[in-house]
């Protein structure tokens, strides 16, 4: 089960990782800022919802509560659980994750991890 603590930490390890063994592009940059807020400048900010989708294809629903679109190398992914609807959008494979909301608004650091846990999503 995640916490914010736990996934900050898996961040920070994820981080150090792609340090070293050396990558394409910017430092990778959290995918939430210090207050919790979702951060618009997130780089490979180790986004596990948008992971979980890489495995899927255009029109995939996965359990009858997330599906998957792809369109012309911009993703979408749209959950909906009870009466939350979740948006997650980024641009081909690259680092940045465009936006994620919960029903229309910014997605916080503690709801990203309330739903990792709903969707039981591990690190992978």
């Amino acid at each position: 089960m995640w916490t914010c603590e736990t996934f900050k930490e898996f961040f920070e390890k994820e981080k150090v990782r792609k340090i070293a063994t050396g990558h394409y592009g910017s430092d990778p940059t959290f995918l939430f800022n210090p207050d919790g807020s979702f951060n618009q400048d997130n780089w490979n900010g180790s986004d596990l919802i948008r992971r979980y989708a890489l495995h899927c294809w255009d029109g995939d629903i996965i359990d009858d509560r997330v599906k998957v679109g792809f369109a012309c190398d911009d993703w979408t992914v749209i959950i909906k659980i009870n009466k939350d609807t979740y948006v997650i959008e980024w641009y081909k494979s690259r680092g940045r994750t465009d936006r994620i909301t919960k029903n229309k608004k910014p997605i916080t650091l503690s709801e990203y991890v309330e739903l990792l846990n709903i969707l039981e999503i591990e690190n992978f």
